[in-house]
């Protein structure tokens, strides 16, 4: 499990502001990842995240970011 916080100082998005460009005070991501032992060489690792906030723009909904990482180890046996 992971959290991650970005936050924008005041006088970047004052001038962000001053170029049109609205931007929130910061975005929060919340991780839960597994990593999944399949056999000797294989792993499978899912991911989940919600972003609130992404990129701290405004206009952009709140996220829900699904992945998968799978891994194989060739050629290596334990002991070796």
């Amino acid at each position: 499990m992971a959290v991650g916080y970005a936050r924008n100082r005041r006088a970047w998005r004052d001038a962000a502001a001053a170029t049109g460009t609205p931007a929130d005070a910061a975005e929060l991501a919340i991780e839960v990842t597994w990593r999944i032992p399949v056999g000797d060489h294989l792993f499978v690792q899912p991911d989940l995240q919600y972003v609130l906030n992404p990129n701290t723009d405004p206009s952009i909904d709140d996220a829900v970011v699904i992945g998968v990482r799978i891994e194989a180890a060739f050629g290596y046996s334990p002991g070796d």
